[in-house]
Parts: structure tokens; sequence; C-alpha cells
């Protein structure tokens, strides 16, 4: 049997939310004939209501609509938003995006800067999209919080290399120096911790922290490189040679940085604690330190999970480890597994090369007891003046602002990877 005009209506009220926009507009569409077709024959107050119903279903279908589409919309960005580019994709894009400019560029023509930001990576202003914060809280008790914001993923892995800095999390920032909170007391970082209570003529066990603020200004790194004029022209060229020599110079030296500091400047090499074990074999060494002294040094605050080392001490050390009596790779199957990156695992510790480490060396360090903090992410500008227009010259220049921030130096252990 045909449902009459109020149970379609009833029907189609129930489904907005189900209902496909097409749908939707079918089944109005047919319901508003009906309603036509019985308006000679039926009682005017019945038309009238049936008419009342179906335009209020109308607007919610309308506003109903709305909220669909902007979800899709949503969706559709998310997507975008999370999709991972390396720094040779942005850099390329930005090039593109820029190459009129480029090779439309005259003597004092100006400064000309290249926003390496990608365009999905923004709002509709144009300004940086935030994604959440990182909160301190969680792990020191009423500090408090640096807000996190997205360092835009320029970084994931160029020409295979890993770097330090985008193996630390991230943050960034919009003053002119950094404020976090210290553990300073004890290795544990506290003095006392929580325990069992039976006595009720004695006070509960007091759990305090030793912090105190730290104030970490933020540090410049940079460098340029001159070109001739015409090569301008030759956009692939230009390119290649910017991904192979300027971007990787920087993030050479940024890891430079922060594992060596820079005069006054504090890295790794500054604040590690050094090895107490008394183990010889680097594996082990390296192990013990990880998984051993840090979780003993910060009451199991903290444990390792990430290794550095130099690059051939990676390979002939550690990825290769061989017994010394009888010169056999002595560790257990999978125990050391070589990653398509170059970098190394033991167990669920990852194990990066740099030439930046000295050799036979290495940190263990626990990555969340770190930060770094950007203050002016990789930026390239394009510049001439009146020396380098005489000579048909222009200069680029890479540059980035960032600070290094280490909340427990306990969790950072340095050591020799070998004794014997």
């Amino acid at each position: 049997m045909e449902k009459t005009i109020a149970e379609q209506l009833t029907e189609l009220k129930t489904g907005l939310e189900t209902f496909s926009k097409a749908e939707i507009k079918s089944a109005i569409d047919a319901i508003d004939a009906k309603i036509t077709a019985i308006e000679t024959k039926a009682e005017k107050s019945e038309v009238d209501t049936l008419k009342a119903e179906l335009a209020e279903i109308k607007e919610a279908a309308g506003k109903n609509q709305k909220v669909i589409d902007a979800f899709v919309s949503e969706g559709k960005r998310e997507k975008i938003g999370n999709e991972q580019k390396s720094f040779n994709t942005i850099l390329a894009e930005t090039i593109e995006r820029n190459a009129d400019k480029i090779r439309n560029y005259r003597p004092n023509g100006g400064e000309l800067r290249f926003d390496m930001l990608p365009e999905e990576s923004k709002d509709k202003n144009g300004e940086v999209k935030a994604v959440g914060d990182m909160s301190i809280s969680n792990n020191f008790p009423g500090a408090t919080s640096i807000y996190q914001d997205i360092r835009s993923p320029l970084i994931d892995s160029p020409y295979n290399r890993v770097y330090v800095g985008d193996l630390l999390p991230q943050a960034s920032s919009t003053g002119t120096q950094v404020v976090y909170p210290k553990e300073t007391g004890p290795a544990s970082g506290t003095e006392g911790g929580a325990a069992v209570w039976t006595d009720y003529t004695t006070n509960k066990a007091q759990i305090d922290w030793d912090i105190t603020s730290q104030t970490n200004a933020f540090t410049w790194i940079a460098g340029w490189t001159v070109v001739q004029r015409d090569m301008l022209d030759d956009i692939s060229w230009m390119t290649a040679y910017l991904q192979n020599r300027l971007l990787v110079s920087l993030k050479t030296a940024e890891t430079d940085f922060i594992l060596n500091g820079s005069g006054a400047i504090p890295g790794f090499q500054d604040l590690a604690s050094p090895y107490n074990g008394s183990l010889t074999v680097p594996v082990d060494r390296i192990l013990d330190a990880a998984i051993g002294q840090i979780p003993d040094a910060t009451s199991e605050f903290y444990m390792g999970n990430l290794v550095i080392t130099r690059v051939r001490d990676l390979v002939t050390k550690i990825a290769l480890n061989k017994a010394s009596g009888s010169g056999e790779y002595d560790l257990p199957s999978g125990a050391v597994v070589l990653n398509p990156d170059g970098t190394v695992r033991i167990g669920n510790l990852k194990v990066v090369g740099t030439t930046a480490m000295a050799w036979d060396t290495f940190y263990a360090l626990d990555t969340r007891a770190t930060t770094w903090i950007t203050r002016i992410r990789p930026e390239l500008r394009m510049f001439e003046d009146a020396t380098l227009a005489k000579k048909n010259q222009v200069m680029f220049r890479i540059e980035e602002r960032a600070a290094l921030v280490v909340f427990n130096n306990a969790a950072i252990i340095k050591g020799v990877l070998q004794t014997s």
C-alpha cells in the first residue's frame, strides 16, 4: 500500500542524516508534487500543514548539507595536512612555484624571499595551522607548558640521510628565547618519592621535584653561496645544486650544533652524563647506558630510545660486531638489524651515525627529555648588491634559527665504545 504524504514526510525527516544529497532532493521533489496534486481536493488546513512541514524539512536539509560539506572539506584538508614530504620535494615545489620570479630577476631588483612552507600547511589567512600542544605538565607536575606548533613536514629523509634534529621532539616559538623547566637535583630528579603509608601518626611521603627555570636563546644556523646570473635560467640545475649543497650543509651544521654546541651554548657533549658501567664491548656498553643507566639515574622516568655514534663506528663496531677471540659475529640473530636508511637497530634502540661525532664515542638518550625548538624554519633567500651586480652574480642564503632544550641531563649518556 502506498504511503501517505504525512508518512513520507516523517520518513524523510528521519533520514536527513543518512540519505544522500540526491536522495533527499528526489524525495522532496516527489512530496512537493503530491502536495500540489491534492491542493484543490484536500482541506486547505491540511495542505497548509503539509507545506509547512515540507518547508521545515527543506530548511533542515540545507543546514545538514552545510555540515556534511564542511566535514568532507575538513577531511580533505586533514588528509593533505598529514601528507609527509621531504625537504627535497618542498624545495623543488618552492622553486617551481617561483620559477617566473627567478627567471625574470634583474640587477637591483631587491631581495627575493621564498616561503618554503607548503600551502596545505596554512589556513585561509596564510598562517601556520596549530596541531596541538606538547604538555610538559605530563612529565613535570606544575611546570609551564610549551605549546607545540607544526614545524611543517619539511624534512622526512632527504638523500637517505638521517639528521639528529629530525629525530627529536619538535616545537616552534614566536618569542626571543625559550624558558623551560630543568631538573637539577639528585640524578633521579627527586628527593624522595611516593611510598606506602601505614602509620597514622606520621606524614605521608613527600615528592619534592628539584626543578629550576632555564633560559635558552635562539641561535642562527646559516650559509650562503654565489652563482652566476645566467645560471638562474636553468631551473633544473639550480634545484639540484641547492638540494645537494645548501640544504645538506644546513642540516649537517644543525646536527653539529645539537651534539657539540657552539661557544658558550651547550650541546649534548656539555650536558650529557658520563657512562658509569664496567662493560667493555661496544654493543654491551650501549645497551647498559640506554636501558640500564638512564632508568636507574632517573627513577625509571626515562629510558633510552636513540643512540648516536660516528658513521664508520656504526658499521665496524656495531653493525659488524665481532668477538675479539674467534672473530665471529657473536650477537644473536636479529639482535642488530641494518635498516635501508643507513640506521641500525639494536633490539628496540635506534642507532644513527654522523660525522659530527668523535671517533669511538657514543650518546645514548631518551629523546623525550629533549625538544628542538625553531624560531625561524629553514628559509631560502636570494640577494643582489652592487658588488655582485658588477660581476653579474646573485647570492643565495639558507638559514634557520633554533634552540635545543634538555630537561634532564641524566637522560643523555656519553661514553666511549670500546675500552679493550
